[in-house]
């Protein structure tokens, strides 16, 4: 069933661009990501490419849109986001043209790549160890321990998750079903 875009994907949005590195989906989910127009290098930005990069490392097919914004009257960067989009004259058609403009998303260099190749099975990362770290301009040897370091907090990470029942102050909030917000 078309979404009030007239688009028949699911369409969710989270509550903070860091909710994006904790999400899950099916293997074989395809995910469109539309950015904030927050400013490259800011902490948003930072953590939109911690997301991409997790989503990625789950062998995802994720497309990112451009980072959307304008320019003033005197020529200053307004930041964007999709809300902003659609509330504006004829937003309907400029969201559907922001979302029709992704591009495949690629693992950041260098921490991207790291967390790709820590997710490996042992004899994949030793067949594709030397490209891997080729991509990151790393000595092999710097490389595999970063990776060894990333490998040993996700261990930690792990054993540490193990709570009391019923705590769920450290899980991410759901997200929310844009879907029937834009209908």
């Amino acid at each position: 069933m078309p979404s009030a875009l007239g688009r028949t994907e699911r369409i969710i949005g989270l509550p903070g661009d860091g909710a994006l590195q904790h999400q899950c989906f099916p293997a074989n989910t395809k995910v469109l990501v539309c950015r904030d127009g927050d400013p490259e290098g800011s902490p948003a930005d930072k953590a939109i490419i911690a997301g991409l990069d997790a989503l990625l490392v789950q062998k995802l097919t994720v497309d990112v849109v451009p980072r959307p914004g304008k320019k003033d009257d005197n020529g200053n960067w307004i930041k964007e986001d999709a809300n902003s989009i659609w509330q504006e004259d004829g937003g309907r058609e400029a969201l559907a043209g922001l979302l029709d403009s992704a591009f495949p998303a690629e693992l950041s260099i260098p921490w991207g790549i790291v967390k790709y190749a820590a997710a490996l099975p042992p004899d994949q990362l030793e067949s594709e160890r030397a490209t891997l770290a080729k991509t990151t301009k790393w000595r092999i040897d710097f490389f595999l321990a970063e990776v060894k370091k990333l490998q040993g907090q996700t261990r930690k990470e792990e054993h540490a998750s193990v709570g009391t029942p019923g705590d769920d102050d450290d899980k991410p909030a759901a997200p929310v079903n844009l879907e029937e917000a834009l209908v």
